[in-house]
């Protein structure tokens, strides 16, 4: 049995990693233990064989990476985006602590977990650090019969931003009402768009907690879903998340025609894939409402793709070929090196003032 530590910040990547680690657990000999950053103890990395640091974007994180490296724990980066190329609100210097803890993260790491392969390429040449490729698990009673109705056809949208939507979708949504009128529907779900035109109706829904937004996506018989994703580098890095979620809800779904969409969805065969422009949405949206048995045939044939490719079985097969040491390692339980856990303010400032004496971080 390999006991692994799971460390990180309480978002959804680190929810998501707890889920899917819990669940191989009930297939493969390991055991999991689920700690925030702030609450681990010496006892924890005593106890564990793998450290797994989600994200690892902080300098806690990279202490706490080091103090396994050091007692020889595995140590396992799992990244599901490109953070290095993240540019954020926060204070610049903050954002360059956050950036030097990753590299510093990466270059203690043994293996970086990622979902995505140009991330996962990109990294490998950029640190010389090998990653192994993880993929969402999609169990056979997770999947919704897809949904026809031919008095109305239910679009949606669910995300957290809306720039994508606003240069993609906006603009040409006034038409596609003008066209169809009370024949289709559009919700929102997340963030609340920037509505001039009061003319366009749209059922908005505030952004939920994981769980409570599969939960309300259960409860809705949605028919197409957007997926709007402006081509950038960072954007090449994203997890092709709402390919599976709209899938598995039984939508048919129209994907922006760049990295990670086109890695994954075929056009007109599991779903559509649309060039970033306007005019290309518009005629895909026009499409699929007009053509509802291609929405049946899409959502078919991208529901049989995820029960042959994403099953427990499959996944953990390629999980622990490519990574063996995940069901195989075990660490000597001696702990060599003193431990003691700072409070993440103080750690914040300490490491602030060690970086800047170190000439790590420029103003």
């Amino acid at each position: 049995m390999t006991n692994i530590l799971i460390e990180g910040e309480h978002i959804s990547s680190y929810d998501l990693t707890v889920i899917a680690f819990e669940r191989y657990s009930k297939h493969i000999p390991i055991d999991v233990r689920p700690i925030l950053t702030r609450h681990i103890t010496r006892e924890d990395i005593k106890w564990c064989d793998i450290f797994l640091s989600v994200r690892g974007s902080n300098p806690l994180s990279e202490y706490l990476c080091r103090y396994a490296k050091k007692n020889n724990r595995k140590v396992i980066l799992v990244l599901d985006d490109d953070l290095l190329e993240y540019t954020s609100n926060e204070h610049r210097l903050y954002e360059k602590i956050r950036k030097q803890s990753l590299r510093s993260v990466i270059s203690l790491s043994d293996v970086i977990l990622t979902p995505s392969i140009y991330l996962g390429e990109k990294y490998k040449k950029q640190f010389s650090r090998g990653y192994v490729l993880i993929n969402t698990v999609v169990e056979p009673e997770d999947f919704k019969t897809n949904h026809i109705d031919d008095s109305k056809v239910r679009l949606v949208y669910a995300s957290g931003h809306m720039y994508h939507f606003q240069q993609l979708i906006m603009p040409i949504l006034k038409k596609v009402f003008e066209k169809y009128g009370d024949k289709i529907s559009l919700t929102i779900i997340g963030v609340k768009p920037d509505l001039t035109d009061k003319s366009i109706p749209m059922e908005f829904v505030p952004q939920m907690q994981l769980h409570e937004y599969r939960e309300f996506m259960k409860t809705r018989s949605f028919d197409i879903g957007f997926a709007p994703l402006i081509d950038t580098e960072m954007t090449r890095s994203k997890y092709f998340n709402k390919y599976l979620e709209y899938t598995i809800q039984g939508i048919c779904g129209i994907y922006s025609n760049n990295l990670p969409y086109s890695s994954a969805v075929k056009n007109g065969v599991n779903g559509i894939l649309a060039e970033n422009s306007p005019e290309f949405w518009y005629e895909a949206i026009c499409k699929l409402i007009d053509t509802p048995d291609l929405r049946k045939e899409c959502v078919i044939n991208a529901q049989n793709e995820l029960k042959a490719n994403f099953s427990i079985r499959n996944i953990l097969n390629h999980l622990c070929t490519d990574f063996p040491d995940l069901v195989t390692y075990k660490a000597n339980n001696n702990i060599k090196f003193g431990f003691k856990m700072p409070s993440f303010p103080l750690f914040l400032t300490i490491e602030l003032i060690r970086r800047i004496l170190k000439r790590l971080i420029w103003f």
